[in-house]
């Protein structure tokens, strides 16, 4: 029994902050977060595909779970969990337990919430909750509060809610990303106030900003405005603002455009910005026409 490809690319796709964070794909002008490198490590093949014979499945996961997270095969990881979780199949514990290990990278932590993600059961609360206490590492923290947001029950929401507003800043940003990606209201508040916090590094950014559900951008547009003069940020998540902004864009963020078609080195982002700038005065231009 294996997940659908539009499951599996759904799946990997709410993931893609994370994945970003650890260095495991590299966004590119033009994902929104479910295309390119996520969506091809998504694609339907074979589930044996890669699969060594004489070794047990979890020894592959875990030889998986130990490569550089710049060449990380997660499809590989992925699709070998999904073998594991079949009844009468090696299970997922073995998963889990890297998952609790604080000897265990981060980027080993990371590959356990893209396999487990889908197989998290609100049996699986209590546990996930401990991992998620004070006295645990930060990625097995932030790992654990990314798998309860696939809880649907009012005491995960509730934990999330609390987790939202922990002290240590990774924590509080995955907790705040998942209730987000929910539609919460507050989270949106939330994130939005993190993203202008002086501790945010780029890579917190990146993932507010491609963790931002697009209903909620026209009431904070001063954050895509804000993003296009962060020259730290990838140009992917430059073209992802200038997107966000042709759409919803008003006068106000004009000049930040116009900043960034100024410092830009790159011709085709400068022209890109040119055209979302051009939308954005005719736009406001046939605005001010139907009023007067």
């Amino acid at each position: 029994m294996s997940l659908s490809p539009l499951l599996k690319i759904k799946t990997l796709a709410l993931l893609f902050p994370l994945l970003c964070l650890y260095g495991c794909i590299k966004p590119q002008p033009g994902d929104s977060g479910a295309n390119t490198n996520v969506v091809a490590a998504a694609q339907e093949t074979k589930v044996a595909e890669g699969i060594s014979s004489g070794t047990s499945l979890m020894e592959q996961w875990t030889a998986v779970a130990a490569m550089d997270p710049k060449t990380m095969d997660l499809h590989k990881g992925f699709m070998l969990a999904q073998q594991m979780a079949v009844p009468g199949g090696e299970g997922l514990e073995g998963i889990f337990a890297v998952l609790a290990d604080p000897e265990q990278p981060a980027s080993a932590k990371m590959l356990a919430v893209v396999s487990l993600g889908t197989h998290v059961k609100k049996e699986d609360f209590n546990r996930l909750k401990e991992l998620t206490a004070p006295d645990k590492d930060i990625a097995t923290r932030g790992c654990a509060a990314h798998l309860i947001g696939s809880i649907e029950t009012p005491e995960a929401f509730d934990l999330l809610k609390q987790l939202s507003q922990d002290e240590a800043l990774h924590v509080r940003k995955i907790a705040i990303l998942v209730l987000m990606r929910k539609g919460d209201g507050k989270a949106v508040e939330d994130a939005a106030k993190l993203w202008f916090l002086p501790e945010a590094t780029d890579a917190d950014r990146t993932e507010i900003i491609y963790g931002f559900p697009e209903i909620f951008a026209a009431d904070h547009l001063d954050l895509f405005a804000d993003a296009l003069a962060r020259t730290g940020l990838e140009e992917a998540v430059h073209y992802h603002a200038l997107q966000i902004l042709k759409t919803h864009g008003t006068a106000a963020q004009c000049e930040s455009i116009q900043k960034f078609i100024d410092w830009t080195k790159n011709p085709n982002m400068e022209s890109f910005a040119r055209t979302v700038l051009a939308d954005i005065q005719q736009r406001v231009g046939a605005s001010e026409k139907g009023e007067s």
